[in-house]
Parts: C-alpha cells; structure tokens; sequence
C-alpha cells in the first residue's frame, strides 16, 4: 500500500514552538518524583522513630522541608489545571490525614508509656503542640504526594501483585506473633518484666524442644505399681476406665518429660535466648499486633480494596458477590480502627449491695503505675451473685489397695448411666443406675417410725411447733393477719439428747425420758432449778481446794474457801452478760435476751490471800476473769457425755463448759465451770407411770404443768409470747430423707430471690444436689437390690450421704468437682441519686452469666470471676468493663463478608451461567432457517 502524500501547504502553515527554558539544578530537583518520594519516606521513618522515642525528633525537619519545597514547586505548575476545587477537597482531605496521625502519634506513645508502668519520658519524644504541628504538614504532605503522583500511586495500589505482597506480609507477620510469646492486651495488668521474659524463654524458646516432640514423643515407661493399678481398674471398673488411666499415666509422664526437655534447652542457650529476646523485642515481634507497622500494613490492605473497587467501576449484578466481599473487608478494618480508637477496657469487682459508678482501667495507668479509675456517668447495683459446680460420682473399694492408692474412680452423674463394677478383692459384682439426678433439690431431713421404712430399733422423738400467741406477745403484734395461735414461728424435732432441729435455741425446752419413777417426779417438782442462781451455777477450782468453789451466776453473788495450807480463796461475779460476742460490745439487758441468752458470759474477781480470821488479806490484789458461755454446745456436750457414759452429765470435764476464758492475775491459776441454766426452763418429761408432761419453771414460782402426751396438746411458755404445741410423738424414730427435685431456676426467679435476701437479710432457701442409685449386689451371699439417695458433698468435706454396699466393701459418694457449672450475677442499673433507672415503666435488671453481659450506655459487663465467701467476707464477682463502640461495625463487616462470599461461590457463577446460556439460544435462534441475523 503505498503511503499518504503530505501536502507541502501544511508543511509551510506549520509554525514551531519555541523550546521552553531548560530549569536550574534546584528547581529540577525540587521537580523530580525522587525528591517527594525520598522527602516522605525519609520523613515517615524519622518521625516514627520519634513516636517510640528511639530518636529525636528533630532531624524529621529536613527532609519535610524538602517535601514541602518539592509540593510547592509542583503545585504552582498544576494549579491552572487542577483548579480551585481539587485544591480544597486536597486541604479538607490533609486535615483528616493529619487528625488521624496525630492519633496514631498518640496511640503509639500511650502504648509505650505503659509499657514503662506509666511514667511519660520527659526528654526525647514529640512535645503536644510541637507533634500536632508536624503530624498536620506531615499528613499535608503525604496527600500532596498522592495527589501530585496519583497515576503511579493508582497502579500500585490497584495491583493484584502488590495486593498478594501485603497480603502476605500481614499473614507472616500474624504467624509470629503467634509464634512468639506476645506482651499483656487490652483488659490486662502488665506483667513484670522477669516474669515476662521467663515466660518467653520457655515459651518461644522451646520451639525446637516441641517441634522434636511433634515429630518423636519421647518413651514412656511406667512403673509396676503403675501397672498395678492399671490392671485393678480395668478388673473393677472395665477397660475402658483402664486405657482411660494408662493415658493419663502415659501423658503425665511425657510432660514431665517435656519439661525436663525444655529446662536443660534454655539452660543451655541462656545467653542466646535473651539475646533473641532482645533483637525480637527491638523489632516489635513480641507485641506485633499493637505495633505502628503492622497497623500500618492493614491501613495499606484496606487502600489496596477501595483501589481494587473503584478500579472497576461501574459494577454490575454479576459482581454483586465480588463487590459485597470487599465491601466486607473494609467494613471489618474500619470497625477495627474505630475499636482501637475508642476501646475502654477494666474490670470492677462488687458484693451483694454494693454500687460501683467507676471501673479501674488497666490500659491507662496513672504515673505510680496504678490503673486510671473511669467513671461511668450511672451507677450499676449488685443484687446477688452464686457460684455452681458440676457433680460426678466417686467409686472406691477402699479395701483393695492399688499401688499406693485406693482403688477408686470417677464417673459423670447423668439419669439413665448404668455401671458395671467388680471387687477384685472377693469377686463380687455391682449394677449400678443412676435413676435421678438434680443439680437442685429440696431435701428435708424427717423422722419417721422405725417399723415404717423396714429398720429396727429407733429413740423418742417429739415433734414441735411454736406458735405465736399475740395477744401475750403485746400490742407489736396488733393487728395480725393470723389468728391467735395459729401463726407457725418455727417447727422441728426434739431429741432426748438436747439436740432440737429448728432455729429456736436448743436449751429452751429439754426432753428427758426418766428411767425411774422417782426420778421423773424430781424434775416435775423442779428438784433441778435447786441452789441455782439466775442463769444457773458456776464452779471455780482453786489450786490447793480439794472441792470447786460454787457461786450462783448473778451479779453480786460469792462464795469463798480456805486451803489447808492457809490460802483463802474467793470469788465474786460481778456482771452477768445475757449475749457477749466476742469483739463486740455487749448488748444492753432486756427482757428477750434474759429468755433466751445467745452468748452468755459473767464477769468474775477472784482474790487470793491469807485468812485471817474471816476476812481476806488487803494487801493481795485480785485478778478479773470473763467466763464466756455457749448454750446450744453446752446442752451438745452434756448430750454427748451422758450417751457416753450412761449417767446425766457428771462426767462432763471442768471447764469445758466455759466455751472462752481469759483472766489475769489469781484468776488465771483457776479452772471455771459454767453450769448455765435459762431463766425459764421447760422440759418434758416422762417415766415409767409419768405420762408426758410439759413442766415451766419459773423463779420464784412454783412449777406449771399440763398434760402434753397426746398430739394437739398446747401450753405458754412466757417467753416472747409463745405457745408450745405437740404435733406427734414418735417412740421409735429412725431418720429419712423428702427429696423434692426443682427444676433450673430462671433468671426472674433468681433476680427476687437476690431482692428478697437484701431487703429481709434472709438467706435464700437451701438447695443441694442429689442422685438416687439402684444398686444390684450379687455375691456368696446371694442377690439383692437396694436403692437410696445420695447427697452431694462439698469438695474437701464430708457428710452427704452415701452409699455403702451391704458387706461395707464397696463406697458410692457424689461430689462436687473443681469444674465451674455456672457462675452469675443479679444487676440492677442505677441513676446518679441511686435510684433505679426505669426503662418502659420497670427498672433495668439482668442476671449476668458467660456469654450474657449487661449492656448499657455502651458499656457492656462480662462475668469474669467470682470469689467465694471466706473468713466474714461476703461473696463477690469481678465483672470485665468494656466500651466498644467498634464492636457493630465489626460484625456487620463479618455479616457483609459472608454474605459477599456466599454470593461470590454460588450466586455469581449461577447469573454469569444463565446469562451465556441466554446468549447460546439467541444465537442459536438467529442462525436457523428463516431467523435474521443484524449486519
């Protein structure tokens, strides 16, 4: 073909330009790309070396001088081009840049100042005007840079090389930080730096030990009694339990191997080991993720999308899965950054009534290293908090010896296991089910006859009730909603021994059940109250007395003897206490506590001198004693003593009725019986030909008696205006169990439970776990079926109930394992005044558990530990405090993304087949006969 002729008319209307002035030196450099770019990097890395104080500030000067110098120039030739609006969309965009630096500047020194326990540097570092002026050029600069190279800056961010690159590094970066022991994170105390490093050494240094042991474990050998034991488990409890146990042997050993492994390693590497540390440390790889550069990563990952995204504009329904999932991954950075920036982490602990309106938030320590306390502008009350723990059954042949141990093991508590065991020891076999099994249940300890569960023998016990009689009881009691006699003020069983099971005190009605005529008639004729004081007797042995010294225990009462070798003893109370706590003042005398003393305690002198005559030397100075009593344990003790030696009580030691004693001087040489005996004494009595009778001794008045040997039988005590009534006598009574399993308590109903305890101060009511057990026996002495209820036992303690089979060989508890069930908490939301806030009329309550915080007011609280009672110290729980506002918008990206994902594999590929699928028939249809087809 041959070429287009020139027309020599346009070679000659054709004028040249004049060629432009070549620049100088400066002004070319100041025009190169280089500069800007040098200008910057250098710039960055200087100032970021300034912001964790590795090195002043000042040398960042230069070369953003020059990266302003090389801007200026650039933006006085582009100005006629871009205009005035680029220009201010690039100035609002430079203040963003620079707010958002400043924030990186302050985010990146907060960090480094708690490291150092809080303590700001005062000498190198950004100052707070001086930073903020250089993050705003800094942040200029960076977007004149952008602005000013835009095309190349567009295809490297929008390049799938670079996108895989950065990708890559934030993966790499990620698994070191895995890979190497990382700092505290948010929420947490710093650690000690010994305790931090130790941790790393055996941590991160130990990478080579568990890499070995990965690949060749080392060789386990056990031992014979090992074996032993094994080998009994399996005989008694089945094979599985016995690999279960070989496991667990096999493991024990190889980490005890594994830890020996690792001691010698960084015992022989010390020195290179801390070298390491120091090098990671340096780097930041051992607290990569809170580092300036790793952030720095994911800000360029999420440039690197938005670039992707705009790129490929405008978007179709085809890419709608495509689109979705990048938009996902910008949604989750953008809550993260918005998490970063606004995140407030702590913790608050509380007991039941306390109110708490400030956290203590580690991640902002005061400059003594303690954490800042924020408040949160409401108060948040705790109603109640409880703790509970999962329960398995323990089985042992505590006659048959494995190794060193009992024969015993663990079984998970759920209705509907069977179990099948085998005593080693006789060959005897046991079935076990586990019919029911409650985390909570009512269990009510009754006495019942003998005959009526299938047992023998059985002890008189009666069954009580105290009645409120409200006309006697006085006009406090004016205007009650029960009638007289029927209102029930407590209720239980009377043992002949003192013991009574309800709350009101042992000591205030005894049963005795006289083995002679004679004798029941001297305690109906009130033989007992003869000689005693007020609150009974008190017998004081003096060293050289061959027989106590015996003083009435009232005020001013005494009573004195002389020894043969001449010393003259004597004793005086001075003041009798009806209730003296130790610690605690005591309370004034009234008349309910002269009825039933809590804490009985007399004040006593005692002097020691020579007789002369009958009176006492004046030169011999007396010595004070507080004889400090218990009631319930004295009636205890008495019990214990006369079922232990068959008589009523006198072999009971000196002194052991004198709960707590203390004295100075002659008193301290002495030894106290305190024989207390209550103002007003009821017992019932009976005998052989007594029929059962109420009797009351009051001083000073002859005994009341009434007839109290049928049920129904009813009389007033006296005291605090209370009837005693006999519902039921039982002759031979054994103890039985009424389990009323409950089922889960909700929230609701724990929520009054806890506002009912803090506004009456009574407990709520006792609960326990429980399983019942049939158990089928089958040895030489033939087959037999029991079933029987288990209680569970606290761990560390005995006294639930347990099973025993019929030879006593085999043992069946349930306890309660380490393995926290539930841990929670009632919260209630209160206004600054502390009066509940009200949300739709009702005020904002909760139960928080694990998983299930309180939020409010952006803050949310997570149950994070909880403290058991101990030592007069209520109960409490640590409650993590967290404000995050980034959280939404975090799982909304996660949302996004999945869905952008779902979309991407299924949605996408189905449109882009239907739409060829379409394109096929059309073009089908246009090439068949008589179809038309476009030019």
């Amino acid at each position: 073909m041959a070429e287009n002729p020139v027309d020599p008319r346009e070679v000659l209307n054709t004028t040249v330009a004049p060629s432009a002035p070549s620049p100088g030196p400066l002004r070319a450099a100041l025009r190169s790309a280089w500069t800007g770019w040098l200008g910057g990097i250098l710039t960055i890395v200087l100032l970021g070396f300034a912001c964790v104080d590795a090195a002043p500030w000042w040398p960042a000067i230069l070369p953003l001088l020059a990266l302003a110098a090389c801007l200026a120039v650039r933006a006085a030739e582009e100005w006629p081009r871009v205009g005035f609006p680029a220009c201010t969309l690039g100035v609002g965009a430079w203040t963003v840049a620079a707010g958002l630096f400043r924030a990186g500047i302050g985010w990146s020194r907060e960090w480094d100042a708690l490291r150092v326990s809080g303590a700001l540097p005062s000498d190198p570092g950004l100052g707070s005007s001086l930073g903020l002026g250089l993050s705003i050029l800094l942040g200029g600069a960076f977007l004149g840079v952008l602005f000013l190279h835009g095309e190349a800056i567009w295809r490297s961010l929008s390049s799938v090389r670079l996108a895989v690159t950065t990708l890559a590094a934030v993966g790499i970066l990620s698994v070191i930080g895995t890979m190497v022991v990382q700092r505290f994170g948010a929420g947490s105390l710093p650690e000690p730096e010994q305790k931090f490093v130790e941790k790393f050494m055996k941590g991160q240094g130990a990478i080579p030990v568990n890499a070995r042991f990965m690949v060749s474990p080392p060789k386990v050998v056990l031992t014979g009694a090992e074996e032993e034991k094994i080998r009994l488990t399996g005989e008694a409890f089945g094979e599985g339990k016995a690999r279960q146990m070989r496991l667990g042997l096999t493991q024990m050993h190889e980490k005890s191997e594994k830890a020996l492994a690792i001691e010698k390693h960084v015992a022989a590497r010390r020195e290179h080991l801390l070298s390491l540390f120091e090098h990671l440390e340096f780097l930041g790889f051992t607290n990569v993720f809170r580092t300036w550069w790793f952030n720095s990563l994911l800000v360029l990952l999420s440039l690197q999308v938005l670039a992707v995204m705009v790129k490929r504009w405008p978007w179709g329904w085809p890419m709608s899965g495509w689109v979705m999932t990048h938009a996902g991954v910008l949604v989750t950075l953008a809550g993260c950054v918005i998490s970063d920036g606004l995140l407030r982490d702590g913790s608050v602990g509380m007991s039941p009534g306390e109110t708490a309106t400030a956290f203590e938030e580690a991640t902002l320590l005061q400059p003594d290293g303690e954490p800042s306390r924020t408040p949160f502008g409401f108060g948040v009350r705790m109603l109640g908090t409880d703790q509970s723990f999962y329960h398995e059954l323990q089985i042992a042949f505590p006659a048959v010896t494995a190794g060193d141990d009992v024969l015993w093991t663990q079984e998970q508590l759920r209705a509907g296991r069977v179990l099948k065991l085998k005593d080693p020891g006789n060959g005897a076999t046991y079935e076990v089910r586990i019919l029911d099994a409650f985390e909570r249940a009512r269990v009510q300890s009754v006495m019942v006859p003998a005959k009526s569960v299938g047992r023998e023998g059985g002890a008189p016990v009666l069954r009580l009730r105290y009645l409120l009689d409200e006309k006697a009881a006085g006009e406090s009691h004016a205007g009650h909603a029960h009638a007289p006699g029927e209102h029930v003020v407590d209720q239980g069983y009377l043992f002949t021994d003192g013991f009574y099971s309800g709350r009101v005190p042992a000591y205030a009605v005894r049963y005795i059940v006289a083995g002679t005529e004679e004798e029941a008639r001297g305690h109906l004729a009130g033989r007992s109250m003869e000689g005693m004081g007020k609150h009974g007797m008190l017998h004081v042995t003096a060293p050289g007395l061959d027989r106590p010294l015996t003083v009435k225990a009232e005020a001013d009462a005494s009573a004195e003897a002389v020894a043969p070798d001449g010393t003259l003893w004597k004793v005086t109370v001075r003041r009798y206490h009806p209730a003296y706590w130790v610690g605690r003042e005591p309370r004034p005398e009234d008349e309910e506590a002269e009825a039933w003393p809590e804490k009985p305690a007399l004040e006593v002198l005692v002097r020691r001198g020579t007789a002369k005559g009958d009176a006492l030397d004046a030169g011999a100075a007396p010595g004070e004693m507080l004889v400090y009593a218990d009631p319930d344990l004295q009636s205890q003790w008495e019990s214990m003593v006369r079922n232990a030696s068959g008589h009523g009580g006198e072999g009971a030691p000196a002194g052991m009725k004198a709960a707590m004693k203390w004295g100075s001087g002659p008193a301290g040489l002495c030894s106290y019986r305190y024989e207390f005996a209550p103002p007003v004494q009821t017992w019932i009595v009976e005998g052989p030909g007594i029929a059962r009778t109420l009797v009351v001794h009051r001083p000073g008045k002859e005994p009341e008696t009434a007839d109290f040997s049928k049920p129904g039988a009813t009389m007033p005590l006296g005291v605090q205006g209370l009837v005693l009534r006999l519902e039921e006598a039982i002759p031979d009574a054994v103890p039985d169990l009424r389990i009323e399993g409950l089922r889960e308590e909700t929230d609701e109903e724990y929520l009054a439970s806890c506002l009912r305890t803090l506004e009456t101060g009574a407990p709520p009511e006792p609960t326990m776990a429980v399983a019942r057990l049939e158990v089928k026996e089958k040895d030489a002495a033939g087959e037999r079926t029991r079933t029987e209820w288990l209680l569970a036992e606290k761990r560390g303690e005995f006294g639930g109930q347990r099973f025993h089979s019929t030879d006593g060989r085999l043992l069946i508890a349930m306890v309660e394992t380490n393995n926290s069930m539930m841990f929670r908490s009632a919260l209630e939301v209160v206004g600054r005044d502390g009066n509940p806030i009200l949300e739709d009329g009702e005020p904002v309550r909760t139960v928080v558990k694990v998983n299930h915080p309180l939020h409010w007011g952006g803050y949310a609280f997570y149950q994070n530990n909880f403290i058991a009672a101990a030592g007069g110290r209520p109960a409490a729980s640590v409650f993590r405090v967290k404000y995050d506002r980034g959280i939404p918008t975090i799982y909304t990206g996660f949302v996004i993304l999945t869905l952008g994902t779902c979309m991407l594999l299924y949605v996408d590929p189905l449109l882009r087949k239907r739409r060829r699928e379409a394109a096929e028939r059309a073009a089908a249809a246009g090439a068949a006969p008589g179809g038309t087809t476009d030019a």
